[in-house]
C-alpha cells in the first residue's frame, strides 16, 4: 500500500489506473487513485493561481501538501510551483502549516528555496522561505545548497526556470512588477493578498476620518496624535501608490503604520512600549521601507524631526563620535579627552532625572525583528565580546574619575524579564531600564520584537550603574546613560560618558549609514544621530496651562509628554536628524535651559506675589491690634 501511495504521490499514478488486484483494501485504494490525482492536480493548479481556496479544499490529505503532477515539471511540489509563479499568499500557507514542503525536492534534489535563490527578486523569496523555516545548507543531488545558487544564479538560470513551466519571457517580466533595473530594496512584486489589501484599506479609511478640517498638526505641535500626523501625509494618491508595494523582506505598509492604527490591548507593558519606542506612530521593520515608501516616509520624517516639509532633505553630517568634535563648553578642558561639565538645574529645584539614549545598527546585517537565533547570537556575541574587553573598562572609567568601577556586567533578558528581577530593579532605580515586554505578552505581539523574543538580546551594565548597553532590542545597539541621582540637572556627565563609548563603538565596528538619513533605525525618530535626550522635569508653574507649556516646548523643539502627575513632565528633543551629536546637545540644553528659567521667574513672581500678600495681611493684624488707620493698606 505505502509502495503504490508513493507512486501516485510521485506523480505516477497513471500507471495504477485500471489496475485491479484481489486484495480488497488494495483495491478500494486503486479505485480512488483517479480521485487522488484529480486533487493533486487541483493542488498544482491552484499554487499556479495563488488561489488558497482551491488548494485548501483539495488539500484533503496532508501528503497532497508536497505531491508532485505531471503538470508541474522536474518533480516540482506544489511550494516549488508557487515560488516559480510568484504566489506568496501559497508559499506563506504551505510553508507555515506544512513544514514537511520546506524540505520536500524535485528530481534533481533541490529545495523551493533552492528556486528562490535564482529569482531576480532582490531575495524576497529566499528570504521569506527561509523565516518559515527552510535551510539555506540543504543540498541538491550535485552537492550545492540554496545558498550556494543565491551566490551563483547560473547554477539554475532563471530563464531556463521559467521556461520549463512553460512561462514565456514576457509574461515572467510582468510576474516581477518593478521594472527599474537598479532597484535593490523592493521585492519587484505587488501585494496580492486580499485579506492584507483590505487590512490597508481600513487601516486608509481610520487615517482619513482622523484629518482634521482644519490644516493638520505637524507632529511637533505637541498635540497631534499620531493618527492625525499620518494622516497628514497618507493621502489617497500616496496611499494608492503604495499599498501594493512589498520590501524585499516582505514588509509592506501596515507593517509601517500599525503603531498608529493597530487597536493595542489593556496591556501597560505592550502599550508603553509602543508609545516609548514609536512615537510617531510609524516603525521601520527593515531598513529597506525608507526608500520603498519613501513618498510617504521622506516627508513625515522630515516633519517629526522639526524639519520644513518642503525642503530637501540635505546630506547628513560626519558623525561626532568619528571626528571627536565635542560641544564647547565655559567648563569644558582643551585636552584630547574633554569632559563636558554642565548643569541646566544647579540648585535641584526642578529636574527629577536625565537619561540619555544612542542608537546604532551593525553593518552586514538586518534589523532584529527579520534575524534567525543564530544571527541574533551572533550580534550579540560581536558586542559582548567588545564591551567585555579591558580598554573598554578603562575608557569608561576615565570618563567617570569620581568612579572606581573595574568594568561591568552582561545579563540576557530572559534573566531581565524574570519576576521578579533584582537587575529589573536595579535598572529602573538608575532610570536605565527601556519599556519591555514580558515574555508571556509578546506571543500575540510579534510585530514589535519578532518571533524569537527574548533569546539572542540582553543589556551590560557598568559597575556604576550609570551605563546601560542594550543589545538586539529594536536595534543592535541602545546605549542608555542617567545623569547622577544627586545632581539629575548635570547633563554634561552622561553626554561624555556617551560620547566616550560611542566614540570607541565607532572604533570598533562599522555601523548601517545612509547619506542623507544618517544612521538608520528602526524608530524613525532616531534617524540621523541616532540619539534622544530626556529629562523629567517638575514644572508647577508652567503646567498650570498646559496648552501654553506644550507651545513653549514646540517653539523650542522640545517633545512634551505628560506624567501621572499633573506638575512632572518629560522633555526631549524632536530632531536628532540632519545634525550632529554634538549641535543635538547644545540645542537640548539651551531650550530645557530657557524653559528652566521661565519656570524659576514664574515662580519667584509667585513668591513675590505670596510674600506681598502675606506682608499686607500682617500688616493689617497689625494695624487693627493698635488702632492705626489702615486705609492706605486697602488701596489697590
Amino acid at each position: 500500500m505505502e509502495m503504490l501511495a508513493a507512486l501516485v504521490l510521485n506523480g505516477e499514478g497513471s500507471r495504477l489506473v485500471g489496475r485491479r488486484s484481489g486484495n480488497s483494501e488494495l483495491q478500494a485504494f486503486l479505485d480512488n487513485v483517479s480521485t487522488y490525482m484529480q486533487k493533486i492536480n487541483k493542488v498544482h493548479l491552484a499554487a499556479r493561481e495563488g488561489n488558497i481556496r482551491e488548494l485548501q479544499a483539495a488539500l484533503d490529505r496532508r501528503k497532497f501538501a508536497i505531491a508532485r503532477d505531471s503538470i508541474s515539471p522536474n518533480g516540482a511540489t506544489p511550494l516549488h510551483v508557487a515560488t516559480v509563479f510568484g504566489k506568496t499568499n501559497i508559499i506563506k500557507y504551505l510553508g507555515g502549516r506544512f513544514p514537511e514542503t520546506l524540505s520536500a525536492v524535485d528530481f534533481e534534489g533541490r529545495t523551493a528555496l533552492h528556486y528562490a535563490a535564482v529569482l531576480p527578486d532582490n531575495g524576497h523569496y529566499y528570504n521569506l522561505l527561509q523565516q518559515l523555516g527552510a535551510n539555506a545548507k540543504d543540498l541538491d543531488d550535485n552537492g550545492r545548497s540554496a545558498e550556494d545558487y543565491y551566490k551563483n544564479p547560473s547554477l539554475l538560470p532563471f530563464s531556463q526556470l521559467v521556461a520549463d513551466f512553460g512561462i514565456n519571457e514576457e509574461t515572467a517580466k510582468e510576474m516581477l512588477s518593478d521594472k527599474v533595473p537598479e532597484d535593490q530594496v523592493s521585492s519587484r512584486r505587488v501585494l496580492d493578498v486580499p485579506e492584507a489589501l483590505e487590512t490597508l484599506e481600513r487601516c486608509y479609511r481610520l487615517l482619513a476620518s482622523a484629518r482634521p478640517a482644519r490644516t493638520p498638526l505637524s507632529a511637533s505641535s505637541n498635540s497631534a496624535t499620531p493618527p492625525l500626523v499620518l494622516g497628514r501625509f497618507l493621502k489617497r494618491h500616496v496611499f494608492d501608490a503604495l499599498k501594493y508595494r512589498v520590501t524585499k523582506l516582505d514588509h509592506d505598509l501596515f507593517d509601517v503604520i500599525w503603531p498608529a492604527v493597530k487597536k493595542l490591548p489593556d496591556n501597560r507593558n505592550v502599550v508603553q512600549t509602543v508609545e516609548e519606542d514609536f512615537p510617531g506612530g510609524v516603525t521601520a521593520p527593515d531598513y529597506y521601507v525608507y526608500e520603498v515608501f519613501h513618498e510617504f516616509l521622506t516627508p513625515l520624517v522630515k516633519d517629526l524631526h522639526n524639519i520644513n516639509v518642503h525642503s530637501d532633505l540635505p546630506l547628513h553630517p560626519p558623525s561626532d563620535f568619528v571626528t571627536h568634535q565635542r560641544p564647547q563648553t565655559k567648563s569644558s578642558s582643551s585636552s584630547s579627552e574633554p569632559l563636558v561639565e554642565l548643569n541646566i538645574d544647579p540648585n535641584d529645584e526642578f529636574v527629577l532625572s536625565g537619561t540619555i539614549e544612542c542608537t546604532r545598527n551593525l553593518q552586514g546585517f538586518e534589523l532584529p525583528i527579520n534575524l534567525k537565533i543564530g544571527k541574533l547570537e551572533t550580534i550579540e556575541r560581536i558586542i559582548t565580546t567588545i564591551l567585555m574587553r579591558e580598554d573598554f573598562a578603562k575608557i569608561t572609567a576615565q570618563s567617570n574619575p569620581e568612579s572606581d568601577q573595574k568594568g561591568g556586567t552582561y545579563y540576557t533578558l530572559n534573566e531581565v524579564l524574570e519576576k521578579p528581577s533584582e537587575i529589573s530593579a536595579t535598572l529602573a532605580s538608575f532610570g536605565l531600564l527601556i519599556a519591555l515586554c514580558d515574555r508571556e505578552e509578546i506571543d500575540d505581539y510579534t510585530r514589535l520584537h519578532g518571533k524569537h523574543w527574548p533569546y539572542g538580546r540582553g543589556v551590560y551594565i557598568s559597575d556604576d550603574k550609570t551605563i546601560a548597553i542594550w543589545i538586539n532590542v529594536h536595534d543592535h545597539i541602545r546605549v542608555v546613560t542617567s545623569s547622577p541621582a544627586e545632581s539629575p540637572g548635570e547633563v554634561g556627565l552622561p553626554f561624555s560618558k556617551l560620547f566616550t563609548i560611542m566614540s570607541y563603538l565607532h572604533e570598533k565596528m562599522d555601523f548601517v549609514f545612509d547619506y542623507k538619513l544618517g544612521h538608520l533605525s528602526s524608530r524613525p525618530t532616531y534617524l540621523g544621530s541616532g540619539i534622544r535626550f530626556s529629562l523629567i522635569v517638575n514644572f508647577p508653574g508652567l503646567t498650570k496651562d498646559p496648552d501654553n507649556m506644550k507651545h513653549l516646548c514646540a517653539m523650542r523643539g522640545l517633545q512634551y509628554r505628560e506624567t501621572l502627575s499633573p506638575d512632572i513632565a518629560r522633555i526631549s528633543n524632536y530632531q536628532c536628524l540632519s545634525v550632529t551629536e554634538s549641535n543635538c546637545f547644545n540645542d537640548f540644553t539651551t531650550a530645557a535651559s530657557n524653559l528652566l528659567h521661565l519656570e524659576r521667574d514664574l515662580s519667584m513672581q509667585n513668591s513675590a506675589h505670596i510674600a506681598t500678600m502675606l506682608s499686607n495681611i500682617f500688616r493689617r493684624k497689625r494695624s487693627s491690634l493698635t488702632g492705626a488707620d489702615t486705609s492706605d493698606y486697602e488701596k489697590p
